[in-house]
């Protein structure tokens, strides 16, 4: 069974070219544009690995990174943010990439190296 990728980011080009690598990789992909589509599909499917982008429309998505893991236990989040600069508490607590995404190095978190 090919693991399971949600990722949700309000770029749809972003969620493309993930989903497009990431399905020539051998994993199941699919994205949403806001928190609340998020939960919706992660209800009805339940992915094992979420990749949250920090720039969405309700707002930084490290606010909503520890909501969606008590939803959510089992669920690998990974938090992608285009500034490592950005000072909030969930950047401790979450494994985090950085913009440009090095895809090789995304890749092998979600294969658990």
């Amino acid at each position: 069974m090919k693991p399971y990728i949600l990722i949700i980011d309000d770029d749809a080009d972003e969620c493309r070219l993930l989903s497009d690598y990431l399905t020539r990789k051998n994993f199941q992909v699919d994205f949403a544009h806001s928190i609340d589509e998020g939960i919706d599909i992660m209800r009805l499917t339940l992915p094992d690995h979420l990749l949250l982008d920090n720039h969405l429309p309700e707002g930084p998505g490290w606010k909503y990174a520890g909501l969606i893991k008590g939803l959510f236990p089992q669920l690998k989040l990974t938090l992608i943010s285009g500034d490592d600069s950005e000072n909030h508490d969930a950047r401790d607590s979450f494994r985090r990439l950085y913009k440009p995404l090095d895809m090789g190095q995304l890749e092998g978190l979600l294969r658990g190296s």
